[in-house]
């Protein structure tokens, strides 16, 4: 018999296959993971007026939760409204895919305080708007999710992991009703690709974000200049493999809650034989090829920056689960 899993969440990266078929996030991968022959995933976003009986043909229903006052956060309504009506079934699992999730509880305790800013006419975009602000039933549950959400322990929860990762998280912001719930799996699998190389590099960095404190600090080291990986919003993935091939090396570090999380960018560089500089005190436990410094790697060689990658590469994978091992993984993770 077919398992069905339901995929949705707040944002587009969460809800999407259109936007996963040409863009790599967690959502994505857990999807190309988990389904085969035997399992059947759908992507649906979730209306607030969806009762049990809507989601009854699934045996597993994944939502994925992002701070409920960003901008991005365009399926916020739907997404809650369903955590509210499936909050205490066992087939819910909860996901988490983006730095920072410490703004996950920051964005609860807001509106925990004043729930109207939840229903501003800022968010009039969303789905589900002038529903979600002006009928009581659909509000209702709405804030309800909020409440659930912030004060009460999670659903399980997953979390895209870092092979360097080990043990329970340690995330400042993110307060113990989260952290207990929390479980990181493998997914970098799904991403893994042939070796591939592009135009001749610049002496230029392609940077994760560059706006964060710790790329403040490197960049104060650096003789070459860098640029975002992703330099314009319309850009999809191809656009910013070939942008991170062209580079003399990938800049990926912590967010402002000093935690490096995962990102389909450190797979793509290493698919590009492009070296990778992160916080190096966490990503040394993959092996010395994870050690380097920014600076020493400017110092190097076109060839010795092709070995470190490779190198890095070689690493990182002996960390990854293979894809029947993953898919078991998720799946007992999932309860599919």
């Amino acid at each position: 018999m077919t398992k069905k899993i339901l995929i949705s969440g707040m944002t587009a990266a969460q809800s999407s296959r259109r936007f996963n078929d040409s863009n790599m996030s967690f959502a994505g991968a857990l999807s190309s993971i988990v389904e085969d022959k035997k399992t059947r995933v759908d992507w649906i976003d979730p209306s607030p007026l969806w009762t049990k009986k809507d989601v009854s043909d699934y045996d597993v229903i994944l939502l994925g939760v992002a701070p409920v006052l960003s901008l991005t956060a365009n399926k916020a309504y739907g997404t809650l409204s369903l955590i509210d009506t499936l909050k205490n079934d066992s087939r819910l699992t909860l996901f988490i895919d983006a730095p920072e999730p410490g703004k996950i509880h920051a964005n609860l305790r807001a509106v925990v305080r004043n729930s109207d800013t939840l229903f501003k006419d800022l968010y009039v975009k969303r789905k589900w708007h002038q529903a979600a602000k002006s009928e009581s039933k659909v509000r209702s549950r709405i804030i309800r999710a909020v409440e659930f959400l912030a004060n009460d322990r999670w659903p399980q929860t997953i979390y895209p992991k870092l092979p360097w990762d080990a043990g329970s998280p340690d995330i400042p912001g993110v307060p113990e009703n989260i952290l207990t719930s929390m479980t990181g799996v493998d997914v970098d699998c799904a991403y893994v690709g042939d070796l591939t190389f592009g135009d001749t590099r610049s002496t230029a960095w392609a940077a994760d974000s560059t706006k964060t404190k710790w790329m403040s600090n490197i960049e104060k080291q650096l003789m070459y200049p860098n640029v975002a990986m992703k330099m314009h919003r319309t850009w999809n993935d191809s656009m910013v493999i070939t942008n991170i091939g062209r580079s003399i090396g990938a800049l990926i570090g912590p967010h402002n809650d000093k935690v490096v999380w995962w990102s389909p960018r450190f797979v793509q560089s290493l698919n590009t034989a492009t070296p990778v500089v992160t916080e190096w005190r966490s990503s040394s436990a993959l092996g010395d090829a994870w050690s380097h410094l920014a600076t020493s790697i400017e110092l190097m060689s076109a060839v010795d920056r092709y070995e470190l990658a490779v190198t890095q590469r070689l690493q990182y994978h002996g960390r990854i689960l293979d894809s029947t091992s993953a898919a078991d993984a998720i799946h007992k993770e999932i309860g599919a």
